[in-house]
């Protein structure tokens, strides 16, 4: 027998009923498939917006359990709100705020998706196996490009750095083959996470995807729905880490962002030197013409 007795929590995160439902389910269902013969263990829910479930769970019966990695239960649940929320489904419109907004989910990952295949650069071996499936024709691309938005949300709630390192690798390998030619010059490039900018950090790629249905405003909201769920689903140990590298990650997203204004104030410098010198030289020249005409005019006379 299977009793679940809720209590309500409050979370300091944007809400979003549908997302935290489905998370507080996936959690509570994995927690009670770790427990062991006539034991109450205190089941969190993942929290990821005002409000989740938190509950004792009873299991009476004894059962063989297979402890899997911690970071398999965070994928799993991550994976799952891309299922059940997914842009690709009409009927998620409301999630989106309206059908437009749906699909315009829906071209950005069909962007990555394009940008990935057409560097070779991947998220991981399934994202390059999805690609090998489409290329042999076993899948469509819209089937291709679903599963490339769930591997990117995935990772964006569990590992963002590394979104952002295949993200930069792909950069990298588009302006090498401009410059060689081998693309066109209006190749454009195709955010895959959120961007760095002298403004700070915003929203972008997957990212905007993600917020939405997590009701993020932010990247760094974002980042911290992440360490939420792993919060929740990883040992202590595992979370210690987690949470030491989200610190670091942060840190260095910060001084990117100084790095970024430091270059936009040195480029707004410079162009204000430019603009001193143009202006200078201008100067310089009609001086010259005012004393050549000086010059015309007393031979005149």
């Amino acid at each position: 027998m299977l009793t679940i007795m809720p209590e309500g929590l409050t979370a300091p995160h944007p809400v979003n009923t549908l997302v935290d439902a489905h998370m507080a389910g996936a959690h509570l269902a994995d927690q009670t498939e770790l427990l062991s013969a006539e034991r109450i263990i205190p089941a969190q829910a993942y929290e990821v917006g005002h409000s989740a479930l938190s509950g004792a769970v009873v299991v009476e019966t004894a059962v063989e359990v297979r402890v899997r990695p911690p970071e398999a239960r965070a994928a799993e649940i991550a994976a799952g709100t891309w299922r059940s929320f997914s842009p690709f489904r009409e009927e998620n419109a409301p999630m989106f705020g309206s059908p437009e907004a749906r699909q315009e989910a829906v071209e950005v990952v069909r962007g990555i998706a394009d940008q990935s295949r057409l560097t070779g650069k991947y998220f991981n071996s399934q994202h390059r196996f999805a690609a090998q499936r489409l290329a042999a024709g076993e899948i469509t691309k819209d089937q291709h490009d679903e599963l490339v938005g769930e591997i990117a949300t995935v990772l964006a709630f569990t590992k963002p750095a590394h979104l952002r390192i295949v993200s930069e690798a792909q950069r990298a390998s588009i302006d090498r083959r401009k410059n060689a030619g081998q693309l066109p010059e209006d190749t454009a490039f195709v955010d895959v996470t959120s961007r760095i900018t002298e403004a700070g950090v915003q929203l972008a790629g997957i990212d905007t995807v993600v917020a939405r249905m997590t009701g993020a405003h932010s990247q760094a909201e974002l980042a911290r729905h992440g360490l939420d769920l792993k919060q929740r689903t990883y040992n202590e140990e595992a979370f210690a880490k987690a949470a030491a590298r989200h610190e670091k990650q942060q840190a260095e997203l910060q001084a990117r962002i100084a790095a970024v204004q430091q270059e936009a104030m040195i480029r707004r410098h410079m162009e204000l030197l430019d603009e001193e010198h143009r202006l200078l030289l201008e100067r310089e020249a009609d001086s010259k013409k005012a004393e050549a005409k000086k010059v015309k005019n007393k031979r005149t006379v």
